[in-house]
């Protein structure tokens, strides 16, 4: 926007142009959009680092009851299906679970 102003301001004027557009450079101009637009990505970053943690836990709690499921396995000579319902391992984990093993 500074380059229009400027422009039609000092059209006989190079150098007066060329030492605002210096100075000026878009970095003076911080409007409401701007930060609306800077605090929206701030925000979804940090909802996108709060997920990323949520799914992080997850994922270790279900490696590490994926291991503990084939240690009884070994150690009792049973299936998958058998050895989750020894640890009473709930219906909804029971696939994501066998996708692991």
């Amino acid at each position: 926007m500074i380059n229009k102003v400027v422009r039609n301001l000092a059209k006989k004027y190079p150098a007066v142009q060329e030492g605002v557009r210096t100075i000026m450079g878009g970095k003076v101009l911080d409007y409401e959009a701007k930060r609306i637009k800077r605090s929206g990505i701030e925000e979804g970053l940090k909802q996108g680092r709060e997920e990323g943690r949520a799914e992080g836990r997850e994922k270790g709690q279900l490696e590490a009851l994926a291991a503990n499921l084939k240690t009884l396995m070994n150690k009792l000579q049973v299936s998958a299906d058998e050895a989750m319902k020894l640890l009473d391992v709930s219906e909804a984990l029971k696939p994501k679970l066998k996708d692991l093993l």
